[in-house]
């Protein structure tokens, strides 16, 4: 599934540790802004492309999400998958 979306939240997922050490994994705070989107809840996606070390660069930002899964929580699921940034339009 493709989605646009635009980035509220963007946090190093610091719970993500393979053998004592940090993964490129990302948690971004979501809102849909595909075409056919019916609500303007926000979701949690866990972005496992992107570098562990600029955490916060993308608020503000719409992007391409690329969902490859989706994992059951507590409230509702959190998506995983790939982010890709949106080009600065001029």
């Amino acid at each position: 599934m493709k989605f646009n979306v635009q980035i509220r939240a963007d946090v190093p997922n610091t719970f993500a540790k393979k053998n004592g050490d940090k993964v490129q994994e990302r948690l971004l705070t979501c809102i849909d802004l595909t075409p056919d989107a019916m609500v303007a809840d926000s979701f949690e996606v866990l972005a496992n492309n992107l570098p562990f070390n600029e955490a916060g660069s993308l608020i503000g930002k719409t992007a391409e999400l690329q969902v490859t899964h989706m994992v059951a929580r507590n409230v509702g699921v959190r998506l995983q998958g790939k982010v890709f940034p949106a080009a600065a339009t001029k």
